[in-house]
């Protein structure tokens, strides 16, 4: 993200809460591009890279070792899913748990089963508080006024679009990263409401109102809210960005953390 817009004071974002005191680089990275018909893999595997990340900056010492991009290669792995099942997977929660179970690739050649604990249709409130901590996967309507480049902040006051009297309500799936203070975005009498930033994957990302395909939702277009608190791939993650461990190292280390993790991934609820 461009630092001075960074500074923007309207700005409540992962960075102020997910890092360590000592941690130096940011969560946030460039957005990726989703294929046409896929925001639902890219913003999945965006929150897992994010939450890796977060997870990471917290269990090593250096931080920067990890190498940028999403981490998680979302074209190999929609195409894996592909292949195995005959068709794309757009429910939030199945990807979530296709990562869980079957692991997702890696941008360095390997897949690492991603353990999760599976928080589903969270409120506003429950939102605010994971959002100290983890990125979160939404699904909001897609109405006329939505900007798919993100320029401006999506208010969603146009309504659906209508085609032989029948209402089209589309929907798009993107990643939260935090919260924006702006009262100034609604007019008059309109009632005040949490404002979202959030990251896309689809559309020009230099034209995005916050830079990187951030921008800004208002809280009632949401249909849906998701998080995976990721845990038990701290080790993995450490070695691989230090280059201390040989690839036979690595792929076992997946399989017991597969092994390991069999009985325990899932469960919804927790604090973070």
């Amino acid at each position: 993200m461009n630092p001075t817009r960074r500074n923007n004071n309207n700005i409540v974002s992962i960075w102020d809460h997910a890092l360590p005191p000592t941690g130096s680089t940011p969560i946030i990275q460039p957005a990726i591009q989703q294929r046409k018909g896929s925001c639902a893999i890219a913003a999945v595997s965006t929150h897992i890279a994010y939450n890796l990340r977060i997870s990471y900056a917290w269990h090593a010492p250096v931080c920067t070792a990890l190498p940028p991009g999403m981490l998680i290669n979302h074209e190999v792995w929609e195409d894996e899913i592909v292949s195995a099942t005959g068709e794309k997977m757009k429910e939030i929660w199945e990807l979530l748990e296709e990562a869980m179970i079957n692991g997702a690739p890696l941008l360095n050649g390997l897949k690492l089963r991603i353990d999760q604990r599976f928080h589903f249709n969270l409120d506003e409130n429950a939102m605010k508080t994971r959002l100290n901590f983890f990125t979160i996967v939404v699904v909001f309507n897609v109405h006329d006024d939505f900007s798919i480049d993100g320029e401006t902040p999506y208010m969603g006051r146009d309504a659906p679009t209508f085609i032989q009297g029948t209402v089209i309500q589309d929907t798009h799936a993107v990643v939260l990263v935090g919260e924006y203070k702006d009262d100034s975005l609604f007019m008059g009498n309109e009632p005040k409401e949490t404002l979202w930033i959030y990251q896309n994957s689809d559309g020009d990302k230099s034209r995005s109102m916050l830079g990187n395909g951030l921008s800004v939702l208002r809280h009632s277009l949401i249909v849906e809210a998701y998080c995976g608190e990721i845990y038990g791939a701290n080790e993995f993650l450490v070695d691989w960005a230090a280059n201390r461990a040989r690839p036979h190292r690595q792929r076992a280390r997946v399989q017991v953390n597969q092994a390991a993790g069999g009985a325990a991934g899932g469960a919804a609820g927790g604090s973070p």
